[in-house]
């Protein structure tokens, strides 16, 4: 037994060097201070330095965690344990693995830079390097971030990710991509220049997803762009501003801003609000439009599959009328105050005008170029997401 102030060390056999101050030990060994229980097979001590260098089947037991390692330094002045090799910390809050990385257990601060892994109850982190201060409930992880939320079926991707456990908030920048997994249809895949997000700390559950600047977002049957996203886990809305555009099916549909209601993984809902615009491609050989006009407009799904919209207030319609062997008949310029709106097929099949409606069937030639387009008609099929790498593409 060798006592160096606060310090015991317990073994079988002790090599000490007088003159080096050195202590080695090879067949096992245990270190006692006031805050920590350590063994390991192989050790070496350097008293002036204060300084444990412990191989093979390390063990460092204190009241907070457990840390196993395979190569550890230890300084019993400054309390700070360094890994080299994997090292696993457990504790009651989270368990965390590390190839490379320090701790410092006095001021429960630490950092990992090699391979290293973090998970709680619903939450799992990696990264290249990630720092955690267990006081402050503080995790900041640097390039390759990935966070994987089970209790949400979520993933979060950035360069760097700011965890803040007592202020019960996320925030992932640098390429920052949300996966939200559905098993009944394809996941949905969006990114932003910056995502925040709100979660519960006893439940550890995810409340409000914010996406700042050059959003942009996939799944197989929906795609859209806006600058700025809330998306709300308690109710399941999503509300796009600035600017937003969607394209559901082959249709375009654009407003101030826009909700989307979702039900069982389903979208059933889109409200879209002030100088809504629904635009789809008629003829593409021709560059032909049909187009809806209106102050607001609300879509029904069924089962995510755009079926009817109403629009409601100035409403104005431009359509290419075809019979039933798809051949044009002639183009439908109409005006109302009301509409409904039915599509079939992907495709507008029927327009029924509400309240003081005016329709004139032209035929093709006898309207100029200009005549085919309404007011602040825009066509942005460049911008839309084929697949989910297209969303980091503006």
């Amino acid at each position: 037994r060798m006592i160096d102030n606060q310090i015991t060390l317990t073994t079988e056999h002790l090599t000490y060097n007088l003159r080096a101050k050195t202590g080695t030990y090879y067949d096992g060994g245990k270190i006692v201070d006031p805050e920590n229980t350590l063994t390991s097979k192989k050790g070496f001590y350097y008293s002036e330095k204060k300084d444990f260098l412990f191989n093979d089947s390390v063990v460092l037991v204190n009241v907070k965690y457990t840390i196993l390692s395979d190569s550890l330094i230890y300084n019993t002045a400054s309390e700070i344990s360094n890994f080299h090799g994997p090292t696993i910390i457990i504790s009651d809050d989270n368990y965390i693995y590390t190839e490379k990385g320090w701790y410092n257990t006095q001021k429960d601060i630490a950092e990992f830079t090699k391979k290293s892994l973090m998970k709680n109850k619903s939450q799992f982190l990696t990264g290249d390097s990630i720092y955690y201060n267990r006081i402050m409930g503080l995790g900041l992880a640097y390039r390759n971030v990935v966070i994987i939320d089970t209790s949400r079926n979520s993933i979060v991707k950035g360069d760097f990710v700011r965890y803040d456990e007592k202020n019960q908030y996320s925030l992932a920048t640098g390429k920052a991509q949300f996966i939200q997994i559905d098993d009944a249809k394809d996941s949905l895949f969006l990114h932003a220049d910056t995502l925040i997000g709100t979660f519960d700390t006893v439940s550890q559950k995810a409340k409000i997803l914010y996406a700042f600047h050059h959003v942009k977002f996939f799944r197989d049957d929906l795609q859209g762009k806006c600058d700025s996203l809330i998306y709300n886990y308690t109710d399941s809305t999503i509300r796009l501003f600035y600017n937003p555009v969607i394209w559901s099916q082959e249709n375009q549909l654009s407003a101030d801003t826009i909700v989307i209601q979702v039900c069982n993984s389903f979208i059933d809902k889109m409200y879209m609000y002030k100088a809504s615009y629904i635009v789809s491609l008629d003829d593409s050989s021709e560059s032909r439009y049909n187009q809806v006009k209106g102050i607001n407009m609300t879509g029904y799904f069924t089962e995510g599959e755009l079926k009817k919209i109403h629009v409601s207030g100035n409403s104005e319609t431009i359509y290419f009328m075809r019979d039933g062997n798809e051949r044009k008949i002639g183009i439908n310029k109409a005006i109302s105050n009301n509409m409904d709106i039915y599509i079939s097929g992907k495709k507008i099949t029927s327009i029924t005008f509400l309240e003081k409606p005016v329709a004139t069937l032209y035929p093709d030639k006898d309207l100029t170029e200009k005549d085919l387009f309404l007011k602040n008609f825009r066509w942005l099929e460049a911008f839309r997401p084929k697949t989910k790498t297209d969303i980091f593409k503006f």
